[in-house]
């Protein structure tokens, strides 16, 4: 902390989900929210967000400076096809206007996660009246963290008083928009630091009956998005020279049918589940590469933490910050062919380790960032208000 004191007395956090969830936001909030208050650059934080199975509804940690309380509908806003996900959206909105009663402290700050905007919401007209009727309200942030914000909807950020880009190919799109780009911060992605020890890489490989450099490690789940085909397509071409070298998948299963079942029969894919943070962390370790062609990513904590564990890699395309630093390691996510020369090429060590800078995602660096936001969002000169 430095000698000003904290940047706010209490930082509200609106998270989609939280740890032990599993996905990038639900880590992230969890190193931010334990970041910021161990570090002292706020006095209080409270995260509010979905009902989690196991989890009480309010938890406390730090002496009660960081609170977590698992408001809204289990699974809310998740792409998942069960009837069910309509009913629990409208709840979830329903109770956003409670923000409006809440007793905010003075120099509170509200930060809410864009994925919450991705869709018809309440929270477009809660955020929007609590700017109108500011007297003893919260200075409001969004954090965007994806960039298939639909243009439409940059509108409804307009009642912010910042916005914060996680990446510079989202700091591009959001910038285009004038009445967006003169309240918008760039501010790096947090991530894990703690290596895997050499128990938990060994009881990772255990659980899912793999060996030490057997397999290529796909953390993106089953989906389409991700562009999984194309990565299937590619590890049928390498295995006719590596036949013993398979895709481990991890992560949600969004769109298992024939094509995927018939892939892990061949022995071409293994689907392992969704993973904690942890073991993922002890499974890139001990991937003979790391692999990630998804053409929809900002800058994913996953593949930076893969860096960080030492594990070699192949980063996703259209990513400016793997596309500067690590051009040589960027993968081709068009063409199977060329992407299974990518990947013999590192791992059978003809590709040297990428070499990509990640102080600039450490809590030195991006804790006081987020700090410094909170002060000027709050500062009597920080613009229209």
């Amino acid at each position: 902390m430095g000698e000003a004191g904290p940047a706010c007395e209490e930082l509200v956090i609106l998270a989609p989900n939280y740890y032990p969830a599993i996905g990038g936001g639900a880590m992230y909030y969890k190193l931010l929210a334990q970041g910021l208050v161990d570090g002292g650059h706020v006095g209080r934080v409270e995260v509010l967000t979905e009902a989690h199975p196991g989890c009480p509804r309010t938890s406390a940690e730090r002496g009660g400076r960081l609170v977590v309380r698992r408001a809204y509908p289990y699974r809310t806003g998740r792409p998942d096809k069960h009837w069910s996900r309509y009913p629990r959206y409208l709840i979830e909105n329903l109770m956003f206007p409670g923000l409006l009663l809440r007793r905010w402290r003075p120099g509170s700050v509200l930060m809410v996660h864009s994925s919450f905007h991705l869709y018809p919401n309440t929270l477009r007209w809660v955020v929007a009246l609590l700017r109108r009727f500011r007297s003893g309200g919260p200075v409001m942030i969004c954090d965007v963290r994806d960039p298939r914000l639909p243009r439409r909807r940059f509108k409804e950020l307009i009642s912010y008083d910042r916005v914060v880009a996680c990446s510079r190919l989202v700091e591009r799109i959001m910038g285009r928009d004038d009445r967006i780009a003169w309240k918008l911060s760039h501010i790096p992605v947090l991530i894990e630091t703690e290596q895997p020890s050499q128990a938990e890489r060994q009881a990772a490989l255990a659980r899912h009956g793999l060996k030490p450099g057997g397999y290529v490690f796909w953390a993106n789940g089953v989906s389409r998005l991700k562009n999984i085909e194309v990565a299937l397509a590619a590890m049928r071409q390498v295995r006719a020279r590596r036949p013993n070298l398979k895709l481990v998948v991890a992560g949600r299963c969004r769109d298992w049918d024939d094509s995927f079942a018939r892939a892990q029969a061949e022995g071409v894919m293994a689907y392992i589940g969704s993973l904690d943070n942890r073991e993922v962390l002890a499974l890139d370790a001990e991937a003979a590469l790391v692999l990630n062609v998804s053409e929809v990513e900002s800058v994913p904590r996953g593949t930076l933490e893969a860096v960080a564990v030492g594990a070699p890699l192949l980063f996703p395309p259209n990513v400016p910050e793997f596309e500067a630093a690590c051009p040589d390691h960027v993968a081709d996510s068009r063409d199977a062919a060329r992407l299974a020369a990518q990947i013999l090429d590192a791992v059978e060590g003809r590709t040297p380790p990428a070499c990509y800078p990640l102080e600039m995602h450490g809590n030195a660096w991006v804790l006081p960032q987020y700090a410094e936001l909170f002060r000027a969002a709050m500062s009597p000169e920080s613009g229209e208000r």
